[in-house]
């Protein structure tokens, strides 16, 4: 049992990626879905310089690696994005999510881990 946790532990450090500066964890509501697009709200929980977290990549890592890469598109709104997203038959109103992104990487624009819904 300790075995398991300790490794567990281990994946998750090894995941890291190394080549990025900070990071933000994120958590995720669809508020609406008109069959086309699945529209919510994204917040902010914690991270590593998270105020400096660009929209852009905050909406291209939601695209990634909570919509399939369908696309996500929205806007900055005082302490949370509004998002919508091309919808995935899998996303619906009411799911809720989270995440971490890292980013400011010297190796890519962001590194997704732990999103689930």
């Amino acid at each position: 049992r300790y075995f398991i946790l300790f490794l567990f532990a281990t994946v998750q450090l090894v995941l890291a990626n190394s080549h990025c500066g900070k990071n933000a964890w994120v958590a995720f509501t669809i508020n609406s879905d008109d069959g086309k697009q699945t529209c919510g709200d994204m917040i902010i929980t914690s991270g590593k310089d998270a105020n400096s977290f660009p929209t852009t990549t905050a909406l291209r890592a939601l695209s990634d690696c909570a919509f399939h890469n369908y696309g996500c598109t929205g806007s900055w709104q005082g302490d949370r994005w509004n998002f919508c997203c091309n919808k995935a038959d899998d996303r619906t109103k009411g799911m809720h999510g989270s995440g971490n992104v890292e980013f400011s990487c010297s190796d890519g624009p962001y590194t997704c881990y732990d999103f689930r819904w």
